[in-house]
């Protein structure tokens, strides 16, 4: 049984605390308890607190040195400076900057009272530090750092144009337009979607506004771009994938990293007749969380959910009346521009000259001298790419949520005080980064939207190259809420997304994520047909959680088509139809079937198209997607994929040295560690609801402080994939 104790009173709230730490936060005011939340996040996360802040406004070199220089360095290039937080801000409406002054204030009150009672987290005493004082802008800052891991997509443009560059060089020299057909696919009807085309309200309304792009049309649109040269492509592509700040960010336990599955199932599809939701966003398993869970208990305004250190309010939760539940959306809402630039330093529009905006950022670094670099902006947005060769090629990205960061953390605000699943959903019409939401109320109502501020482009461009800067709007209008997917309690009565496309036409745009293979196909096989229960959701995560996601164990069968029943393969036929799906600790029936995937990789593409430079990009850039449609026949390059290519893949795989396999366990450096499987959410939410109730149950491990009995008190239940009850059962 869990305990409720009594902690402390601090400004007109009070805190309770269950058995692991959890907070329940009570006060009068939405304002009140936010500046409780703020406290409380100092008192269990402050040293992560100071670290999210680091890595959200480019400081982390002042503390660590020179290994975070150039994390900080893409974060001032790609972020915004102090004074244009501050505007953002100013911007928001009063009820928003209340709760942030408010925060920021709870966060200096737990600031004062550890620093009073002397327990600062050691990594003061071992940086030699002290905490500067919490600042509004130091919450918008990992704000805008949460929206760009876990709401955002696109960008992949440059990796595009770094493809044809490397077409030059590889056998595929004289076929670069099929290679980038081949790998980076405009829309694979079997990609498994969240909404099939009855249930989706928008009636597809997207993919009909996007119209195809001939093969002219992509040489003429790539003709008429700069220059640019693949050596200068790698940098930029690091650039605009944050790839330098995530890995700083992993290292001190900030996202860095956006995933997650959810699950959503009417009363019709469920064994008690209630509506079911599971949300389990994948960011990374820490020590601490990346996340922090509390529940805010306000008259008219009581939730239990995940809230991220340093931001005010609940991500991902569940109130008296609604649950609701996150997927990252990946949508493509990034465009790249390419301009050319002029000796002046500046770039041409439509052939006119203009200035290139800039500002010099000085970097303190530890154990060394300041570092000076400029950052530099078009009108387009951030630069990723400034070169001084040839055409002078100017690189930069424009967000469709640009300055619009935190009008999504104030809509993410009013969600705990709607009453229904309908308005969840209307709420989220306004969110203008990229989500997948999923919702269901106490009334058993169940549905599901696709939002974000996504750009209707322009006829005649290829998504997947950048935009030639030639004066002519490319975003001429954005989608409406309407246009996007969405639906109110489906005839299927079961909603499925572990980050999949919306709907069936939904193009892939720059980024080839979306084909015949995905790995959703295994949450829907691991769900069944139902009826449902909590526990079977649970179930179906833990079964995820060791499947094979990679490839979702489809290739099996056109293994054992391809050998048959030829003596050769006896070992290897005995392997493949025991592999079952699952890729456990010690198994070698999946480390066979693996071999035998990536031999076919190598068997049907090196010839073709080289190795990208390295076997590592090789075994990136051809996913099994890629290779599925080549066996189904939908090869743009040419690929074949015979029986016999086949029949030697599992050939090679017989001649290769097979160990077990072994995956990486949760905390595996930490005494408490590993617990088995790092593919589960880092939270964990079931709810049910109807009957006018919702009860739930969540699980966050390790546990929801960074130090101290609850470091670690939820491994257990993480263990065994147990979950425990929510405040708001005991206080509803």
């Amino acid at each position: 049984m869990v305990g409720w104790i009594a902690l402390a009173v601090v400004a007109s709230a009070e805190r309770f605390n269950d058995g692991y730490g959890v907070p329940r936060l009570t006060a009068d005011s939405v304002s009140a308890v936010m500046r409780a939340l703020g406290e409380a996040h100092a008192m269990d996360r402050l040293w992560q607190l100071e670290v999210s802040r680091r890595v959200a406004t480019g400081t982390m070199s002042e503390i660590v040195g020179a290994s975070a220089l150039e994390a900080d360095k893409q974060t001032r290039q790609m972020g915004y400076t102090q004074s244009e937080l501050t505007e953002m801000i100013a911007a928001l409406p009063p009820d928003t900057q209340s709760i942030l002054t408010n925060y920021a204030a709870g966060v200096n009150d737990g600031i004062e009272a550890r620093r009073n009672a002397q327990t600062l987290p050691p990594g003061y005493r071992d940086f030699n530090l002290q905490p500067n004082p919490w600042t509004v802008e130091d919450t918008a800052a990992i704000a805008v750092l949460m929206i760009s891991r876990f709401g955002t997509g696109g960008a992949g443009e440059l990796r595009d144009l770094a493809m044809l560059e490397y077409a030059k060089i590889s056998p595929a020299r004289s076929q670069p337009f099929d290679l980038l057909d081949e790998l980076a696919w405009r829309s694979d009807p079997e990609g498994i979607p969240t909404l099939s085309p009855d249930e989706d309200a928008s009636n597809g309304a997207i993919p009909k506004l996007i119209p195809p792009v001939s093969r002219a049309q992509t040489e003429a649109h790539l003709a008429s771009l700069p220059k640019t040269l693949l050596l200068e492509l790698l940098p930029a592509i690091r650039v605009a994938d944050y790839t330098d700040q995530k890995l700083i960010a992993a290292q001190f336990s900030v996202i860095p990293k956006a995933g997650s599955y959810a699950v959503v199932v009417s009363p019709k599809r469920s064994k008690n007749g209630r509506a079911l939701l599971m949300s389990a966003p994948q960011m990374g398993h820490f020590v601490p969380n990346t996340v922090y869970e509390a529940c805010l208990d306000v008259p008219g305004y009581q939730v239990q959910g995940i809230t991220i250190p340093g931001v005010p309010g609940v991500v991902i939760g569940h109130t008296p009346n609604i649950a609701w539940g996150l997927t990252s959306g990946v949508a493509d809402c990034e465009d790249i521009y390419a301009a050319f630039g002029t000796a002046d330093g500046g770039y041409l529009v439509a052939g006119q000259p203009r200035p290139m905006q800039r500002r010099t950022e000085t970097i303190k670094v530890a154990g060394a001298e300041p570092v000076q670099f400029v950052v530099e902006r078009t009108e387009f947005g951030p630069v990723l790419l400034h070169s001084t060769s040839g055409d002078r090629p100017i690189l930069s990205v424009r967000k469709s949520f640009w300055k619009q960061e935190l009008e999504a953390m104030s809509s993410f605000f009013g969600v705990p005080s709607l009453k229904s699943a309908k308005e969840v959903l209307d709420r989220a019409g306004r969110f203008p980064a990229s989500f997948n939401v999923f919702a269901a109320d106490s009334h058993g109502n169940i549905g599901y939207r696709y939002a974000g501020r996504f750009p209707i482009r322009r006829a005649g461009l290829d998504p997947r190259l950048p935009i030639p800067a030639d004066g002519t709007e490319a975003w001429p209008r954005f989608a409406t809420p309407a246009e996007m997917p969405h639906t109110l309690n489906p005839n299927s009565g079961l909603l499925v997304n572990w980050n999949n496309k919306p709907i069936r036409d939904w193009p892939n745009m720059d980024t080839p994520v979306w084909g015949p293979i995905f790995r959703n196909e295994l949450l829907v096989n691991a769900l069944g047909d139902g009826p449902f229960t909590s526990g079977d959701l649970v179930a179906a995560a833990r079964e995820i959680a060791q499947g094979e996601d990679t490839t979702s164990g489809m290739f099996r069968n056109e293994f054992l088509g391809a050998i048959a029943s030829d003596p050769e393969f006896t070992t290897a036929r005995w392997s493949l139809e025991r592999f079952d799906g699952t890729w456990k600790n010690g198994d070698y029936d999946s480390a066979f079937y693996l071999a035998c995937v990536n031999a076919l990789r190598r068997n049907a593409y090196l010839n073709k198209t080289g190795n990208f430079t390295s076997d590592q990009f090789f075994s990136t850039v051809i996913q099994p997607s890629t290779i599925m449609r080549a066996l189904r026949g939908r090869s743009a390059l040419g690929v074949e994929i015979s029986r016999e290519v086949l029949r030697k893949s599992v050939r090679d795989a017989m001649s290769a040295t097979i160990r077990p396999t072994e995956r990486a366990g949760l905390y595996a450096d930490q005494p408490f560690g590993p617990v088995a499987y790092l593919n589960r959410g880092t939270y964990i939410q079931v709810a049910s609801l109807g009957g006018g109730t919702v009860r739930a149950s969540t699980v966050l491990g390790p546990g929801n402080a960074e130090s101290g009995d609850h470091l670690s008190d939820q491994v257990p239940l993480t263990a065994g994939w147990r979950l425990k009850p929510s405040w708001i059962n005991r206080i509803h």
